[in-house]
Parts: C-alpha cells; structure tokens; sequence
C-alpha cells in the first residue's frame, strides 16, 4: 500500500514538472500577446487623443467598419471625442485576455481598462476591446464611463465573460 502511494505521489510530481514549462510558457505568451494588444489600444487612444481618427479608423476590426464608411465613422467619432477636451492623463488598470465576448463571436481578446482624466469631464474610465485579426490587435470596441466616485478599479473577477464595449463616446449621465 505504501510503495503504490509513494509511485502514485511520485507520478504525480513528475506530471507536474513536465507539465510546468508548457504552463510557463503558454503563460509567457498569453502575457506577450495582452503586451502587444495594450500597446495597440495605446497607439489607437494617442491617435484619437490627437484627433487623426482616419488612423483609429485603419486600425478598427472589421465588425466595427461593418455597414460604415470612413467619412461616416470619423464624423460619428469626432464631435463627441473633441468634446472630452485634451487628455490629462491615463492610465491602464487591467487588461484580460478572453475568448468570449457577449455579442462577438468566440475568438481571442483583450479589454484593456484605462483611468483617464480629459480637461472637460470628471475622471473616467476608458474601456477598449481588442480583437485578434489577421495576427494583429484590431480595435472591435471602445466606451467611456464617469468613473466610480470611490476610485475603486474595475473588477476583474465576473463570472460571466466581458460584454464587448457599446461603441459610445459620450460619457454616462
């Protein structure tokens, strides 16, 4: 009895050591491909911080350009984001990568979440959705939300998986 528990134990711990750097590394590229998706999301706010929506357009995911032009998107994107006032300050909060979206099909994503202070509204939170596309990061999403009054980061723990961003620009009431 003990000699089967001393091989059971032992089997054990060697699927585990096997096991570990196939978990290390699919980890490390889980963490490389959210780096990546993040600096896109970065890249893109800059772009719509400084008013060149014909870049965040090239750079949106094809559900996004669905059913628009370009000159219909920038219009719809433009006025509202102009609105917010020159970005003070942003900061990113979480990012989590996600298979499933509510509303999207199943794929790869990331949502990136950014505090972010314009000079015309009150702190926010920025919400961008990122889309795996054609081996690159696309945007699929992005909201803007007064932040919570107690500063409390959004949470990273649902039971259900993220809903993609409604595509608004105007801050909640």
């Amino acid at each position: 009895m003990k000699a089967t528990l001393n091989r059971t134990l032992t089997l054990a711990l060697l699927v585990a050591a096997l096991a570990s750097p196939a978990f290390a590394d699919a980890q490390a590229d889980r963490n490389a491909e959210v780096a990546a998706a993040t600096d896109k999301a970065q890249q893109w706010l800059h772009a719509m911080d400084e008013g060149r929506y014909d870049e965040g357009w090239k750079e949106s995911a094809e559900a996004v350009k669905e059913g628009r032009t370009e000159q219909g998107w920038i219009q719809e994107v433009s006025g509202p984001r102009q609105a917010l006032g020159k970005t003070v300050m942003r900061e990113l909060k979480q990012a989590q990568f996600t298979t499933q979206v509510r509303g999207a099909p199943q794929g790869e994503y990331v949502v990136a979440v950014y505090l972010t202070k314009f000079s015309n509204i009150p702190l926010a939170v920025e919400t961008v959705l990122l889309s795996h596309e054609d081996n690159d990061w696309r945007i699929g999403g992005y909201s803007i939300a007064e932040a919570a009054p107690s500063g409390a980061s959004p949470s990273a723990s649902g039971a259900s998986p993220p809903a993609a961003p409604a595509p608004q620009l105007k801050p909640k009431d």
